[in-house]
């Protein structure tokens, strides 16, 4: 068993594991041990046996490996292209991708929805969403962290050349300079705000 194994769906389970309250640490990796091997009921296994299966999740403390970026992912039978070039995304993209990606929770599947299309459509036109939410699940983990961060870098880029522009705009404004510093404050606090989130290490790679 390896990161490879782990769906984003099992590493949402994981995760809302870790973040339980648990009186006996047993108990706790009795729930991992059920999300990872899909055992129904792990404190009926012998001692031995749970040992064996404990052993078995030593990758969980090692880094998860980031995959190679791809054009395409074959999930489930279902071929979806992806975009690596943030310029060519429709404003509509970025836009739910921000709205998404700043909720709290966030929801790793809805986020990358966002740029993960089913082939031959262009995004949210009608195909089933559901689905394509479903088979983003199944991506391996590995597969997710790198999509991930290769967004949570195009979103900083992006922010970063917004905020450039705005600040040419307002050289050729005739508004107040209160006004204009103003608005200056608030593109600042905006790229502070961007860089905390963005730049911080992987929301994903605990």
């Amino acid at each position: 068993m390896t990161w490879n194994d782990i769906t984003l769906r099992k590493w949402t389970e994981i995760e809302s594991v870790y973040k339980k309250k648990y009186e006996d640490e047993i108990l706790q990796t009795a729930d991992i041990i059920s999300v990872v091997f899909e055992i129904e009921n792990p404190m009926e296994l012998s001692p031995a046996e749970f040992s064996k299966y404990v052993e078995q999740l030593s990758f969980l403390t090692k880094p998860i490996p980031e995959k190679k970026l791809c054009n395409s992912y074959t999930i489930n039978g279902t071929l979806y292209n992806f975009k690596g070039n943030i310029m060519e995304v429709s404003m509509g993209q970025l836009m739910d991708w921000r709205q998404f990606s700043t909720k709290e929770p966030i929801d790793y599947a809805e986020c990358l929805s966002v740029f993960i299309i089913p082939d031959g459509h262009k995004y949210n036109d009608g195909y089933d969403m559901d689905k394509t939410l479903n088979d983003i699940k199944s991506l391996p983990i590995g597969d997710v962290l790198k999509l991930w961060n290769f967004f949570l870098a195009a979103q900083v880029l992006f922010t970063e050349t917004l905020i450039d522009y705005f600040k040419r705009l307002l050289k050729k404004t005739n508004l107040p300079k209160e006004k204009i510093q103003e608005i200056k404050q608030k593109l600042y606090q905006l790229n502070e705000i961007t860089t905390t989130f963005y730049l911080t290490p992987s929301v994903i790679a605990k």
